[in-house]
């Protein structure tokens, strides 16, 4: 996987957010001419950073915006080291809590999301570390609140 710089990671974040958002509006947020930024997304497109564009619909939004809206992630760590997992999601800007647990599973990681296009993107990215046996999304479908 290719080296993300801070231009790239926010690039990814403003297409994640607005994927049909002009390449033009981009440039201005991240102070690069529109010819700059274009190149990097076909540069991320070409190295499997970004693997497609997609829309939101209705039934993205099951939960209300003031639930707590998130995921989870089971990792089995196998030869890696849950600290060495840590960092390298924390060296791609996810927006997540990490824990070291004990059990079955080794880390359970809580990503404040339950689009699955993200969860996967991320379980994809931690596979890239190499050497974790297994990884399990449970997204969050509905909370209850008494």
């Amino acid at each position: 996987m290719m080296n993300l710089d801070k231009v790239d990671m926010k690039i990814i974040e403003l297409l994640r957010n607005n994927s049909r958002e002009s390449i033009q509006k981009v440039a201005e947020q991240v102070n690069l001419s529109r010819s700059a930024v274009d190149k990097r997304i076909q540069t991320l497109i070409q190295e499997n950073v970004i693997t497609g564009f997609t829309i939101s619909t209705c039934f993205d939004q099951r939960l209300s915006p003031s639930d707590d809206i998130h995921s989870y992630l089971l990792i089995k760590s196998g030869s890696v080291d849950c600290k060495q997992i840590f960092k390298h999601l924390k060296s791609a800007g996810y927006d997540f809590q990490f824990e070291s647990i004990y059990g079955e599973f080794d880390c359970l990681i809580r990503v404040n999301s339950t689009r699955l296009p993200l969860l996967y993107e991320i379980k994809k990215f931690i596979i890239d570390i190499g050497g974790i046996e297994s990884i399990h999304i449970l997204p969050v479908l509905d909370i209850k609140h008494e």
